[in-house]
């Protein structure tokens, strides 16, 4: 957190602002040379700041990053032509968690206590050595004497025992530069000191566990995600304000580009193009328009509040000259542990400190309570919320949409899964696709069961024309006590909907969130299997295709499968495939089982048609017969590609019956007669739906009702795994590359109990 960084996004240009405003002069010519390429395609406007002295410490709590591919940190010092498209060589597969993300998290995140008492043992240890500090220093030397005073004079310190010896690991930087701290000498040249101790301990700061609390991707990737999925354009536009120093930057753009994302166009700005009260941008005082700044999707203001004079006034500036309609702020402010921040913040300013201001902790700080009543008095909704529960809260927000109403905002019931509402939203879909694009017209899809496509649909369909138009509410408790909001045209919950209007809202016991792509939460590297998956030698392992056609993926990924399975100790296994003609991958099937039969293994076919009931019964009592059943895997990507307007009742019932229905049978039959030795239950998916793509809503339908089944499975204590597996290029056909990425994801994901649905894609140029 930059002292003089954070002053520089003073929008009202006072005072604190224009005595910095000399050296940010000096940086001003270089947003000109930020347009330029180096040979690598980024910008090469780094050496040029660190010259002019852009790169100097002028933070003593600098923000969690992670290093760039170029080691440097803030090295985009403006970058607006960065994007996330470049190919990362060897990449295996990106494995990401597919689950419900709640949009408030209304208990602070799990913190550790032995985080709490960190906290607390670097605020004793600084007001300690503070205190002797002060009592020392008989020439005023220490940078904001009078205000530190006021600090001890309010908080008393407790002794730390051992400070020294307990925090001395990579995630505690900020403990060892307090300790350097204190040990300056006091000097006339005492803030040189202080930001120059700050530079060299940059790089421990990124991994403080502290200050790196909310910079997780864990906590970072939704935030954006939502933003990507409720604007429009091809690329996502952000502005950062507060400086290089003070960036998010190398963090979020780590983010990106380590997880499937369309581009990202990021500009760190540092002096902030803020404007001043009359309406006038201000960048490094000379006057600009306001056109020298394109409206952005996303503008950060990361701690950059709480330094204004005007709070209320700042964010109406900032929202009005640099935010597009309907897009975002994204807003971090401390909320705790205020002395020891504003400790930090006046040993790092030359400049007199402000030291009132009414209505605030300390005459600058607000809680949490304040801050929200604050956002909400000026028309932001909070659409995503966390708190590390110690220091900071980490704010979503979006402008109350109130030129929406019920009026412009239809609701269509779907919660049929036999498709009987396709015919008139497909009618309706073609209507909307030709309304003109100052009508503000919703369409509100609604299904109110828990097992249901409506996400993986949706998200298709908003690909397609006039898709943007459309917004999605599911009600997916999963215990049966919870409450069923009401939703209905004059219902209050509805309206709130509709002002703050995503595209995804699912209401889950309790909590409105959305499902989003998260790391896997097993602890193993993403992609990278520490230990194998192990089969019993005394259970029985069926591959499952419910398709007729012969020679589609999923013979391609049984024979992989098949081996896998046999490589890994299964001694039985039952393959059933409806298919009656034979193929090339028959044929290599054929000789792969022949070769496992003589080796000892025992293999056996089967033409059960498993999306009839019998059929599922059939096939699990075949398979008992072997040996307790110990693992399924319905194997299904098929789809019938159209344009949702060119889809008809039979394509989305074709693609159902194979996937979903055959899904449901296996469920039901499993739950009846092997619940008890069954360990893996693994279905199919597609990226259509986690991510979407036009000409897949029926796919889309079909995986999301699967994904739903299997986390059904998970809350009632038994297996169910589904794996979006697609290539990123789009294609429907799976190259033996994306058959080995399901394999590699089984090995990851089987041993260790994992998460109900996983993505497991490439990132592709």
């Amino acid at each position: 957190m930059s002292a003089r960084a954070l002053s520089s996004g003073d929008p009202e240009g006072n005072e604190s602002n224009s005595r910095v405003q000399s050296e940010q002069c000096k940086r001003s010519d270089l947003r000109e040379m930020s347009q330029s390429k180096d040979t690598n395609g980024t910008t090469g406007v780094f050496d040029a700041a660190k010259e002019n002295g852009a790169s100097r410490a002028n933070q003593i709590l600098p923000e969690a990053e992670t290093r760039g591919k170029d080691g440097l940190k803030g090295s985009n010092f403006m970058s607006p032509t960065e994007t996330t498209d470049s190919p990362r060589p060897n990449a295996g597969p990106v494995l990401e968690e597919y689950c419900f993300v709640p949009y408030i998290e209304y208990s602070e995140l799990a913190i550790s206590e032995s985080l709490k008492r960190y906290a607390s043992d670097c605020f004793n240890y600084t007001l300690k050595f503070l205190e002797e500090w002060i009592m020392k220093d008989e020439n005023n030397y220490v940078p904001n004497r009078e205000v530190l005073i006021d600090v001890l004079a309010r908080q008393r310190a407790r002794r730390s025992i051992g400070f020294e010896n307990m925090y001395s690991g990579p995630d505690c930087g900020l403990a060892q530069a307090l300790q350097k701290l204190f040990r300056l000498p006091l000097s006339s040249d005492m803030y040189q000191q202080v930001n120059s101790l700050l530079n060299e301990c940059r790089d421990v700061f990124y991994t403080d566990q502290l200050l790196s609390s909310l910079h997780t991707t864990e906590i970072l990737k939704p935030c954006l995600d939502i933003v990507e999925e409720n604007t429009d354009g091809e690329s996502t536009l952000v502005l950062e304000v507060g400086g290089v120093q003070n960036a998010m930057h190398d963090r979020i753009m780590s983010i990106v580009a380590s997880f499937p994302s369309k581009p990202l166009v990021y500009q760190v700005v540092n002096p902030s193009p803020a404007p001043d009260s009359s309406g006038n941008a201000s960048m490094c005082g000379r006057e600009s328009s306001a056109q020298e700044q394109a409206p952005v999707d996303l503008l950060i203001l990361n701690h950059i509040l709480h330094k204004q004079v005007n709070i209320d006034t700042a964010l109406d500036l900032y929202f009005d000259r640099y935010l597009k309609p309907g897009g975002f702020v994204l807003v971090k402010e401390v909320t705790g542990n205020f002395p020891l921040c504003l400790t930090l913040e006046a040993l790092s300013e030359t400049a007199e400190y402000p030291r009132i201001r009414a209505g605030r902790v300390l005459g600058r700080y607000l809680h949490d309570t304040a801050w929200s009543e604050l956002f909400s008095r000026h028309g932001f909704d909070i659409i995503y919320k966390r708190s590390d529960g110690v220091f900071a809260t980490l704010y979503l927000l979006r402008k109350r949409r109130n030129q929406l109403d019920s009026a412009h905002s239809m609701i269509f019931q779907m919660s049929d899964l036999h498709f009987s509402w396709l015919e008139d939203l497909s009618a309706k879909t073609r209507k909307m696709a030709t309304l003109p694009e100052s009508e503000p017209t919703r369409m509100w899809l609604l299904a109110m069961k828990t097992t249901n496509g409506l996400v993986g649909f949706l998200k298709s369909l908003r690909r397609e024309a006039g898709g943007d138009r459309f917004r999605g509410v599911l009600i997916s408790n999963l215990k049966l006590a919870s409450r069923v909001p009401q939703i209905s045209a004059d219902s209050e919950e509805f309206r709130w909907l509709v002002q703050r209007d995503l595209a995804q809202n699912v209401f889950r016991d309790g909590t409105w969130g959305s499902f989003r792509h998260v790391p896997l939460s097993t602890g193993i590297p993403s992609g990278s299997p520490t230990s194998r998956a192990t089969c019993s030698p005394n259970k029985t392992y069926a591959i499952v295709s419910a398709t007729e056609n012969q020679g589609g993926p999923e013979e391609l990924v049984g024979l992989g499968l098949l081996q896998w399975l046999a490589d890994r100790g299964a001694q039985k296994i039952l393959l059933c495939h409806r298919a009656n003609s034979i193929s090339k991958t028959d044929n290599q099937t054929a000789a792969v089982v022949r070769s496992l039969q003589a080796k000892g293994i025992q293999v056996e076919v089967s033409r059960r048609d498993v999306t009839t009931v019998d059929g599922a019964w059939g096939l699990v009592n075949q398979a008992q017969t072997l040996a307790p059943l110990g693992g399924v895997f319905h194997l299904h990507w098929a789809t019938r590609y159209g344009m949702f307007q060119r889809q008809t009742r039979d394509s989305f019932q074709d693609v159902y019956d194979l996937k979903v229905q055959a899904t449901v049978n296996l469920d039901h039959v499993t739950r009846s007669l092997c619940r008890d030795s069954l360990e893996w239950f693994v279905v199919s998916s597609s990226t259509s739906a986690g991510r979407g793509r036009p000409g897949h809503t029926n796919s889309g339908y079909a995986s999301s009702v699967v994904e739903r089944i299997c986390e059904k499975r998970q809350a009632d204590k038994l297996p169910g795994l589904s794996i979006q597996l697609d290539s990123r290029s789009g294609q429907d056909d799976l190259s033996e590359a994306a058959v080995s990425r399901y394999l590699t994801a089984l090995d990851v994901l089987l041993p260790h109990g994992s998460c109900p649905v996983v993505s497991a894609v490439v990132n592709k140029p």
